[in-house]
């Protein structure tokens, strides 16, 4: 009887080589994942920095900041930033919405002279930032 030499993988190989690569697949979608994460956060403060800068236009202009909403969904609601403050994203796909509130009241939707303005964003993901804003100094909430 001629013995053949064995050719393929055992059990075990199979085993060894499938642990180790769930175990790259954990690790890459624990990166992924924190890339992704960064991402929107970066998302938010760009969008946090456009509103920052047209409230500080209103400001300069009007002495007041403006409170309002904007929704991704519903961007041209009466009453929301898109109206009241003229602030449109520059992505029409824009997945975050926006709350501005007044830290002090004044006559809606404006502002108390010398008030702050609190603007939140979240994204559609869970994700949220939220800044204040006196026209001196910006702050996190």
């Amino acid at each position: 009887m001629i013995n053949h030499p064995k050719n393929g993988f055992t059990l075990v190989e199979l085993m060894i080589a499938i642990a180790i690569a769930a175990i790259l697949g954990s690790l890459a979608m624990t990166a992924y994942n924190g890339y992704v994460s960064s991402s929107r956060e970066s998302a938010l403060l760009q969008t946090l920095q456009s509103v920052k800068l047209v409230q500080e236009d209103r400001r300069l202009r009007l002495g007041e900041y403006v409170e309002g909403a904007y929704d991704p969904t519903n961007p041209s609601v009466s009453g929301g930033l898109a109206s009241t403050l003229g602030w449109n994203p520059s992505d029409p796909s824009l997945e975050i919405s926006l709350v501005a509130e007044c830290q002090a009241d004044g006559t809606a939707p404006e502002c108390a002279r010398g008030s702050g303005v609190k603007v939140t964003a979240t994204h559609t993901q869970g994700e949220s930032m939220c800044r204040i804003y006196n026209g001196v100094t910006t702050s996190n909430c």
